[in-house]
C-alpha cells in the first residue's frame, strides 16, 4: 500500500473507524471498553510466500489501523507482537484532539484458503480493547514498534 492516505477510503473502513470511535469514547468515560466485532479490514489478501505475509502483519495492517484510528481522531503508534505469547497481536498507543491517551489492543484472524497454490485470506478484527492511559511498560519488551 502507498504511504499516506491516498489509498485509504474512510467509506469502505466505516466499521473500523466507528470501532475505534465507539471504544476509544467509552474507554475514557469509564476507564476501559471490550469491543466484540468481527469487522473486515482486507478480504482475499494474496500471500504467494513468507514475505507476502510479513508485509501484511508488518505493513498493511498496522498502516490501515493508523489511518482508520486517524479518521476517528486519534495520533497512534502501533506495535506488533513480536512473539507467540497469550497477548494482543496489535497495540496502538493513541491520543485524541484534546491530549487524552487511550490504548487499543487489537487481535486478528487470519481465515484462509488455497486456490491454484497461492493462498488467499480474509482478515478480520477478532476483538478490540480500549483503555484510559498508556499501554503498561511492562509488556513493552514484547512488541516492537511498526
Amino acid at each position: 500500500m502507498p504511504n499516506s492516505s491516498d489509498w485509504f477510503d474512510p467509506k469502505l473502513w466505516s466499521d473500523l473507524i466507528e470501532d475505534f470511535k465507539e471504544a476509544g469514547s467509552e474507554a475514557l468515560k469509564n476507564g476501559v471498553r471490550y469491543l466484540e466485532t468481527t469487522t473486515t479490514l482486507f478480504e482475499e489478501a494474496e500471500i504467494r510466500n513468507y514475505k507476502d505475509y510479513e508485509e501484511i502483519l508488518h505493513k498493511d495492517i498496522p498502516d490501515l489501523l493508523k489511518e482508520a484510528s486517524k479518521h476517528a481522531g486519534y495520533t497512534c503508534t502501533v506495535y506488533h507482537l513480536k512473539d507467540d505469547v497469550n497477548l494482543p497481536e496489535y497495540v496502538l498507543e493513541c491520543v485524541d484532539e484534546k491530549g487524552n491517551e487511550v490504548t487499543f489492543e487489537v487481535d486478528v484472524n487470519f481465515d484462509c484458503f488455497e486456490e491454484e497454490g497461492v493462498e488467499y485470506c480474509h482478515i478480520h478484527l477478532l476483538g478490540m480493547v480500549a483503555s484510559r492511559g498508556k499501554f503498561p511498560e511492562g509488556y513493552k519488551p514484547y512488541y516492537h514498534e511498526v
